[in-house]
């Protein structure tokens, strides 16, 4: 966020950090993600200290949809799980 040097995205982050970081956490533990993420932001830091603000922005839409994907995969996984006491097939 500092590198941006935007003063209203920090305004706003400092806002959000709290539940930001709760969130990551608990993203962070689905399956893969750990994997997928790092090699992710590795492609976004990568294009951002070379520049590219192009690649930059196709790295983090990628990122955030690959993220996207995952919490919904957990959540549809969540609730077709059976809940407690029901019958096991």
């Amino acid at each position: 966020m500092e590198a941006t040097q935007n003063a209203f995205l920090l305004w706003v982050f400092d806002g959000i950090a709290p539940l930001f970081v709760a969130y990551s956490h608990r993203v962070i533990e689905l399956a893969g993600r750990r994997v997928v993420a790092h090699f992710g932001q590795e492609q976004i830091v990568g294009a951002v200290v070379s520049q590219h603000a192009r690649a930059a922005r196709t790295a983090m839409l990628k990122h955030l949809r690959e993220v996207e994907r995952d919490i919904v995969d957990c959540l549809k996984q969540a609730t077709s799980a059976p809940g407690p006491g029901a019958a096991m097939t």
